[in-house]
């Protein structure tokens, strides 16, 4: 056994069986003469072997690096195979010789034909193809040199690649999870409208374009509760214009009604600044609806009309003629306004009057 290797048994350090990579621990054997000789299956084949013999290390059996004539018997041994205590002389021919002799690849068996002088094996191992490596990527892979260009552009499950989507850089392994986060990876609609959208634009298209969506008719504040596809919409409204309207003058005529019975009530119950504050927030919602009490005779009157006629290009002209009739209604808002200035001051007047009595 060598030297090293002995010592390192004797300390309970690792051995050749405990070392995963063989080809590794080759390498370190070949550069650190701690371990002992060459071995002699480096040797060329065409090589005479008593060419050899009177170099041969008498503990390690390798060719003796750093050679030297231990004790009275004249043994040859590697410096590191030398027992400790034991005279030795450096035997300078021999360490001068050795290192020219002939050999080959350490692993002539994978298909290595390299061949050159012993000494220089070390500098061969560190370009041989045959050699086995560790993947650069950290992948755990170990393969043989000549395998690693392939291995680091096709197999690697930790080379970069590009996504086709955003042109981020991702490893190999976490592209399928990429994918389902990519905000340009493309996804057809959940809808079943025969679309595709990239990720960060899909729900845009769902909230406001796509036809399948189902949204609700723009009636429902007035009590139309049916819900459609968006490409419904237009012929619903079509089909429902009659109902559109009866629901609107219902809606009109409810928002009246609770006016009018709060204004009574102001004017005879004397209701202070917070039921004033009330009113005019009613106020306001009809106008935004430009549906005055004045103009609800007005559009019932039409409405029998429609009912009766019961024709589409009739309802049309009417609705025509109801929108010229906005107008009117705009100015009907201002009056409105008007009259609401004028029941704030009759309000301040009831105010002063009842603090008048109270005296």
């Amino acid at each position: 056994m060598h030297c090293k290797l002995s010592k390192m048994a004797e300390a309970g350090g690792k051995s050749f069986n405990t070392v995963d990579n063989k080809d590794q621990l080759m390498l370190v054997e070949l550069k650190d003469s701690g371990y002992g000789g060459y071995k002699q299956e480096l040797l060329n084949d065409n090589l005479d072997p008593l060419a050899t013999k009177f170099i041969l290390c008498h503990a390690c059996n390798g060719l003796s690096r750093e050679a030297c004539s231990v004790g009275e018997e004249q043994n040859i041994m590697c410096t590191t195979c030398v027992p400790d205590g034991a005279s030795n002389i450096p035997m300078k021919q021999a360490r001068e010789s050795v290192p020219n002799i002939p050999a080959k690849c350490a692993l002539v068996s994978r298909g290595c034909i390299w061949k050159g002088d012993i000494g220089n094996v070390v500098t061969h191992l560190d370009e041989c193809e045959y050699f086995v490596v560790s993947c650069s990527n950290s992948c755990q892979m170990i393969l043989q040199r000549l395998e690693l260009e392939e291995h680091l552009n096709s197999d690697c499950t930790h080379r970069n690649v590009t996504c086709e989507h955003c042109n981020g850089t991702i490893q190999f392994k976490d592209l399928e999870k990429h994918y389902k986060e990519c905000l340009e990876f493309p996804l057809v609609c959940p809808n079943a409208c025969g679309g595709t959208f990239k990720r960060k634009e899909l729900q845009g298209h769902i909230d406001t374009d796509c036809p399948n969506t189902v949204i609700a008719c723009g009636y429902k504040l007035f009590g139309c509760n049916v819900e459609m596809k968006r490409c419904e919409l237009a012929d619903h409204n079509n089909n429902n214009i009659l109902v559109h309207l009866e629901f609107t003058k219902q809606h009109v005529t409810s928002k009246h009604t609770f006016i009018d019975g709060t204004l009574k009530q102001l004017q005879e119950e004397k209701v202070g600044s917070n039921q004033i504050t009330e009113i005019n927030q009613n106020v306001k919602e009809i106008q935004t609806k430009l549906v005055d009490s004045a103009t609800l005779k007005t559009l019932t009157d039409k409405l029998v009309t429609l009912e009766t006629e019961n024709t589409n290009s009739a309802l049309k002209t009417e609705v025509t003629a109801l929108t010229k009739e906005n107008t009117t209604l705009k100015t009907d808002v201002t009056a409105l306004k008007t009259e609401n200035t004028t029941l704030k001051t009759d309000v301040t007047a009831l105010k002063t009057e009842n603090t008048t009595l109270k005296t």
